[in-house]
């Protein structure tokens, strides 16, 4: 289920560009530049997807064993 929240953002993770266009043209209160704001957010959904990649590992291990 978390699979491809965390695949999306590890390619906002790893990107070398704001992905996103319209991003680019929204002012950010914290005065941060739109491509850290974009890895932050990829980290985010990676961390979010973690504990459900990491349950369906666990639920495989205990049927296969």
């Amino acid at each position: 289920g978390g699979t491809p929240m965390t695949v999306v953002g590890l390619i906002w993770m790893l990107s070398p560009a704001v992905l996103y266009a319209p991003y680019l043209n929204v002012i950010c209160i914290w005065d941060i530049p739109p491509l850290l704001d974009q890895r932050w957010a990829g980290f985010i959904m990676v961390a979010s997807g973690m504990p459900l990649q990491l349950r369906g590992f666990w639920l495989l291990l205990r049927t296969v064993s």
